[in-house]
């Protein structure tokens, strides 16, 4: 899988649990959902286990946002 595909399966997986999208200015990815603190995620993933704690990150998050 390559880092832009990767990037991809990252913030596809965002945009449906709900979360908007954003880019720092150091070129990570920031992640807000109401009521949730922000997510950052590197803009260049080093490899594929970075891309799955991403999107396991993002789970766990949407996963407080509805225990809060």
């Amino acid at each position: 899988m390559s880092a832009k595909d990767g990037l991809r399966r990252v913030t596809e997986e965002a945009e449906a649990l709900g979360f908007s999208i954003s880019r720092t200015r150091n070129g990570h990815l920031r992640f807000d959902l109401t009521g949730v603190p922000a997510v950052f995620f590197s803009g260049t993933p080093g490899d594929h286990r970075a891309i799955l704690n991403g999107v396991a990150k993002l789970r766990r998050a949407k996963r407080f946002s509805q225990t809060a």
